[in-house]
């Protein structure tokens, strides 16, 4: 395999390697982004839950399923609110919160977050009276599968689009980086007893290479002297 060819291959993998490496950030960072966003969104819910049923008078279990029925709510949004010893005193649309559900997932002090059946949930404790209840809500968020569906196909395109540049890239580039060792190969062939006054070009005098035609150069001169 000649430099050329290993030049291409190990710009080609750094690059890959880069834009792996980048896109995992972006989906990881998105993902984070939409997950606490929604969480936040669950939270409200579940406060006004909590404070519909303690703070106002008024307002009763069939009363408050009406309002949660009437009104926007969260995608397959389930609700369903407890007592300190997990009995149910309020239920809305609940399927994935069945009674083990809620005993699994109640265990945290103030707060907790989990996921069951493609859905996201909050169980969130607020005392009232001196009695504490705790407030399930679970919801699906289909605009983040979404988004995050779209992201991936951008990623996947922009992750090839990107590998088929660094292929083309470091083709040029390596064809750029030989050049002047070509040059010199070239030139060395070229040299025999009879043109040992002949000289390798020694470009900038600075870099790698320059140094390389220098060196030789000097060979040729220290020859040509012995030869005479």
């Amino acid at each position: 395999m000649n430099i050329k060819t290993k030049l291409s291959i190990q710009f080609t993998l750094i690059v890959t390697g880069v834009l792996f490496f980048t896109s995992v950030l972006v989906y990881y960072f998105s993902y984070t982004s939409q997950v606490n966003k929604f969480r936040d969104s669950l939270l409200e819910s579940a406060r006004n839950t909590a404070n519909l049923m303690m703070n106002v008078t008024e307002i009763n279990s069939d009363l408050l399923k009406k309002i949660h029925q009437s009104t926007i709510q969260l995608q397959d949004e389930e609700i369903v609110m407890t007592d300190a010893n997990l009995k149910k005193i309020y239920s809305n649309n609940a399927r994935y919160l069945s009674d083990i559900t809620i005993k699994e997932n109640s265990q945290a002090r103030y707060l907790s977050f989990f996921a069951l059946g493609g859905k996201d949930g909050v169980c969130y404790k607020q005392t009232y009276n001196g009695s504490e209840y705790c407030v399930f809500v679970m919801a699906r968020d289909k605009s983040r599968d979404e988004d995050l569906a779209e992201l991936r196909r951008i990623l996947l395109w922009s992750f090839l689009l990107g590998i088929v540049l660094s292929i083309l890239s470091s083709y040029l580039f390596s064809q750029r980086a030989t050049k002047p060792i070509l040059k010199i190969i070239k030139s060395v062939k070229e040299i025999n007893s009879v043109k040992l006054g002949t000289r390798v070009d020694e470009g900038n005098r600075k870099d790698e290479i320059a140094q390389l035609a220098i060196t030789f150069n000097e060979m040729l001169t220290n020859l040509e002297i012995a030869f005479k």
